[in-house]
């Protein structure tokens, strides 16, 4: 198995792991569970998974037909305020234009909603998609530039996300999926 190789990489030369495994059964191949403890007292609990991974370059867009460049710190704290403003599922959406992009959240049980226009450099047609803001605060929180550059096909299709300044140690490219 791979997953020894991984905790054989984080175990002390002298330490000990005994794996403990349920039964297997292939009709629920989903639910075969790994325990795995290491001598210092470690856990680590594990769903094998021996699938074939879908083709990537199939699902990351190859050439995008529009682009977007925002401050980032501009764009998180406008999602933090509209979130309060925003459903159950903290879904808004964004609209964009040649220089501003409108964000809007509306929660229907408690007839409230939010509406802000940001700057921002906008390259392609206007559109419309909805974002979940749990998820893009994750992706601006982790970055660290000034500002992120999001760029895609279709309003419906997977998004690519990097910091406007790239670090000169990494580089760092995120896909995303609007709802």
């Amino acid at each position: 198995l791979y997953i020894i190789k991984i905790l054989r990489s984080i175990t002390p030369r002298t330490g000990f792991i005994t794996l403990y495994y349920s039964e297997y059964n292939e009709k629920e191949a989903d639910s075969f569970v790994c325990h795995a403890v290491i001598d210092n007292g470690t856990d680590f609990w594990f769903i094998p998974v021996d699938r074939k991974y879908p083709n990537y370059d199939t699902v990351i867009p190859k050439k995008s037909t529009w682009t977007l460049n925002i401050q980032r710190t501009l764009f998180k704290q406008s999602l933090d305020r509209i979130s309060l403003f925003s459903s159950v599922h903290n879904i808004i959406s964004m609209s964009t234009r040649k220089d501003s992009i409108t964000l809007f959240g509306k929660d229907k049980d408690f007839s409230l909603q939010a509406t802000e226009t940001l700057p921002c450099e906008y390259q392609g047609t206007p559109m419309k998609i909805g974002i979940r803001i749990k998820n893009m605060d994750e992706i601006l929180s982790s970055m660290k530039s000034c500002s992120v550059i999001m760029c895609g096909r279709k309003p419906d299709e997977p998004v690519i996300i990097t910091p406007g300044e790239q670090s000169k140690d990494e580089e760092v490219t995120i896909l995303f999926m609007p709802c």
